[in-house]
């Protein structure tokens, strides 16, 4: 949001006295928002957006700019002000910058919103590598002022491994040092709520940013764009990338040394030619032409195939014959991984649950205990893998025994 409810009458510093005066305040007219190109394939640099939400302005409830990063691949996360309420009684503060950390660059961008709030600008950008040197840091999250100060929590060291700390920066946006003397026994960070005037700080817990991370390239038009689009993913962090182009989109990102994974069977975004959202490879012929594509992506240099909605037994054979890594969605516990949308676990996925689905635990009737329930989910998912418990029969896609036996005389 803007800081625009200063007046000539006013002595304090940013902010308000008391949550009762700012209810007092006036409407704001400008708020501030991330817009993020970071996942989709698209690249582009992520941005500041500036929204006009003056019911008097000709361009009420319009974009009307947008600040582009210098760089691509930030993926712009929680950002926060320069200073806030904590500083109220600093009349040397102001609220006029922002600050925009890219979790994955590790780059906190500074931006001026005091000079043109209307056309923000970058006023400094403090680098990630400089971070990951003074205070072994990445993963930059969420900034709160401290008074005149600023913390930020990050989600690991310099080497992306948990539990990460806070980074203590002066009101120049120098960096300090390392906030707290200890992380204790806090195996991961996240998001956090500090209230300075009582001491008082609460935060939670996420993930480490080495997490193996797989980047969706979405459908590029041709291979180039293909690998500069993954080359750029594995400078942000991505351990691989996700591209169900063909094969020889493939062989091209090995060919650069970028692992990728693709995808068999089902894939929703071509289903029309597969006969609609439904199982792929329940007879010999159809069978034998995922067994195909399997070699193919096999001999491509893939290290993983999304292997979805496909008989268990075809799955189960692909998994044998071919080298890389197989990710059954639908296709039975044969292969070498069991994948479900975390939607389908926790039961938000408010659409039909499809058949290869199951939820594990129905989050949506207990939203007071949303993380919990998602952790306990999760385990559930994982202890029923593990002890054989799903996916059951009624879980998983069958063949006629007639046309498994075409389907294996087909692969000789």
């Amino acid at each position: 949001m803007s800081d625009l409810e200063k007046t000539n009458n006013t002595c304090c510093g940013p902010g308000y006295a008391s949550p009762s005066e700012a209810i007092k305040a006036p409407n704001e007219k400008l708020l501030y928002t991330i817009a993020i190109y970071t996942g989709t394939g698209i690249q582009k640099p992520d941005y500041l957006a500036t929204v006009d939400v003056d019911p008097d302005s000709p361009t009420y409830s319009k974009v009307i700019h947008r600040l582009e990063m210098p760089g691509i691949g930030d993926e712009l996360h929680h950002m926060g002000w320069n200073a806030c309420s904590s500083c109220h009684g600093d009349a040397g503060m102001s609220r006029k910058y922002l600050l925009v950390p890219g979790v994955r660059s590790n780059n906190i961008h500074v931006i001026d919103t005091a000079t043109d709030p209307f056309a923000p600008k970058i006023h400094k950008i403090i680098k990630g590598s400089e971070i990951k040197s003074k205070t072994n840091l990445s993963g930059p999250h969420t900034v709160h002022c401290l008074g005149s100060e600023i913390i930020i929590s990050f989600l690991g060291n310099a080497k992306g491994e948990a539990p990460g700390g806070y980074l203590h920066l002066n009101k120049d946006f120098e960096i300090v040092g390392r906030w707290e003397n200890s992380m204790g026994d806090i195996p991961f960070s996240y998001d956090f709520w500090y209230q300075p005037r009582h001491n008082v700080m609460v935060s939670s817990e996420w993930a480490a940013p080495n997490t193996f991370m797989i980047y969706g390239l979405g459908q590029l038009s041709s291979k180039d764009k293909a690998v500069e689009a993954a080359l750029i993913a594995r400078d942000n962090g991505a351990d691989a990338v996700y591209c169900g182009n063909s094969p020889t989109y493939i062989e091209a990102l090995r060919n650069e040394g970028l692992p990728a994974v693709s995808h068999i069977g089902l894939i929703p975004y071509k289903s029309t030619w597969t006969g609609g959202f439904k199982a792929v490879g329940k007879d010999a012929e159809s069978a034998f032409k995922v067994y195909q594509d399997a070699l193919a992506y096999d001999s491509a240099g893939a290290i993983g195939l999304e292997v979805e909605c496909v008989p268990d037994r075809v799955a189960e054979t692909i998994t044998k014959k071919v080298d890389l890594l197989t990710l059954s969605m639908g296709s039975g516990p044969k292969c070498d991984v069991e994948f479900l949308f975390i939607q389908d676990v926790i039961g938000t996925n408010t659409d039909r649950v499809p058949k290869h689905a199951k939820v594990f635990k129905d989050t949506n009737k207990s939203y007071d205990n949303l993380l919990n329930d998602t952790v306990e989910g999760l385990k559930k998912f994982v202890n029923d893998v593990n002890s054989k418990e799903f996916p059951t029969p009624k879980n998983i896609v069958g063949i006629k025994d007639n046309e498994y036996e075409k389907f294996l005389n087909k692969i000789g």
